[in-house]
């Protein structure tokens, strides 16, 4: 857990969160799914701040290929107070063209505060669902492409006392 005055930042690091695609190439490797829980504590007495999830990685398409970014988020109303709550399932998606060459990183706000009244902690899951995946019209005999997710970083934003 990384700490700061204005976040609370978790990291994940991922090491085989890769696609590729190649001449030689089999079809399970062009897409990868990566779901996993984090439990959100918000500390006892009044607080509020806001969730959010921050994934990061590099994209390589060459020529024809095209690169697609997705995923879905939950975070459970658990105990405590959520206002302004979110959908069932809050999505991204990204769409990368060919000759994208870019290490990318894009914050996505999960669009809730939560609140805890003074008295005690309160505790929500997060939950998020994504996957990477390389797209192309043919592969030729020398064109390779690579996309991957090396970090997710999962905190509250602007978290404040009452």
């Amino acid at each position: 857990m990384r700490k700061d005055a204005a976040h609370d930042t978790l990291t994940l690091i991922f090491d085989r969160y890769n696609t590729y695609l190649y001449p030689a190439n089999r079809s399970d490797l062009c897409e990868a799914f990566c779901p996993y829980e984090v439990t959100v504590l918000f500390p006892e007495g009044c607080t509020e701040g806001t969730v959010y999830a921050n994934p990061g990685g590099t994209l390589r398409p060459e020529k024809r290929f095209e690169g697609k970014f997705k995923a879905d988020y939950t975070l459970s109303p658990s105990s405590g107070n959520i206002t302004s709550p979110p959908p069932e399932v809050f999505n991204y998606d990204y769409d990368f063209p060919a000759n994208t060459w870019t290490d990318w990183s894009k914050e996505h706000p999960i669009g809730v505060k939560v609140i805890v009244q003074p008295g005690g902690q309160r505790t929500h899951t997060f939950t998020a669902r994504s996957r990477i995946q390389l797209q192309a019209p043919g592969i030729s005999a020398t064109e390779s492409s690579a996309f991957g997710i090396d970090q997710m970083d999962i905190g509250v934003r602007d978290m404040v006392t009452c």
